[in-house]
């Protein structure tokens, strides 16, 4: 057979030169939280390894069981010289195939599937304080699944099947942003987090929050332009004044702001602003 299951002592496994992860290794606490969910449910997928137990695929689930002191876990051991074989492929390209596999074909859950399957614990009366430690995750991300699923109180009826359409980063960035700003905005606000970033709500928020103008159709219809993020530290005071310009004007400060960039871009204003090119001397 090509695949054969074993159990296998822990200080037998080494990583391969094949296994892809060198770099992408979660910070301790987050492997301890995965060790500590396999100490509660022990480990449902195995490692993968070839048959000199040199790990293809599995090497955090390896490490994972070292922090939780398990002495021996199951393997599933491949002979990747008879898949050569068979397949007319070299040994290298085999191990090579099977330690991408496990990553290129991994499909996880969503937040909002994960706050879900949460939601169904906590309607048997079970509170995230008592799940956390069963599941072997924190308190804290208990909460981000269940506000990914679950409708802020604040939001008003009927525009909860826009709210529910919002990726899981959109839907926590709302739920903050409607604990500060006016109800009748709640309905533009949704539409600006359809169609734009994060960085628009944000944006938005701070404006609408400091009593400036905001001209959503135009954040909306903007925000599909080829843009880039520029920044500079600009004065406190200065941006303060700006503000309160625009709202004496009765004008968007990110419009405004845009506006005034495209005026100044033409060489003809930005003299204006600049004053004479003095003569170079030769």
């Amino acid at each position: 057979m090509s695949m054969t299951l074993e159990r296998v002592p822990i200080e037998k496994l080494t990583i391969s030169k094949w296994n892809p992860r060198f770099k992408s290794i979660p910070k301790e606490e987050k492997l301890q939280e995965f060790a500590s969910n396999i100490q509660k449910i022990s480990l449902l997928s195995p490692i993968v390894t070839n048959k000199k137990y040199e790990i293809l695929s599995g090497s955090l689930r390896w490490r994972a069981l070292k922090i939780a002191g398990v002495k021996e876990t199951d393997v599933l051991v491949y002979d990747t010289e008879e898949i050569s074989k068979i397949s007319k492929l070299p040994v290298e390209v085999i191990e090579a195939r099977i330690s991408m596999s496990s990553d290129i074909y991994k499909f996880p859950l969503d937040t909002s599937e994960k706050g879900a399957m949460l939601n169904q614990l906590r309607s048997l009366g079970y509170r995230p304080e008592e799940i956390a430690p069963l599941l072997g995750c924190s308190v804290d991300t208990l909460w981000r699944w269940w506000q990914s699923t679950d409708i802020p109180s604040t939001l008003k009826k009927g525009l909860e099947p826009k709210y529910k359409k919002l990726s899981t980063k959109k839907k926590l960035k709302v739920r903050q942003i409607l604990e500060s700003i006016p109800e009748d905005y709640q309905a533009q606000l949704l539409n600006l987090a359809e169609k734009a970033t994060l960085r628009d709500l944000e944006m938005a928020a701070k404006d609408i929050i400091s009593g400036a103008p905001v001209d959503f159709e135009w954040r909306i219809k903007y925000s599909k332009e080829d843009t880039e993020l520029v920044q500079y530290r600009i004065p406190v005071v200065v941006t303060a004044q700006f503000r309160e310009l625009c709202k004496i004007y009765d004008k968007d400060p990110y419009q405004t702001f845009v506006e005034a960039i495209r005026y100044f871009s033409k060489e003809e204003n930005f003299k204006k602003l600049v004053g004479p090119v003095e003569a170079q001397n030769t």
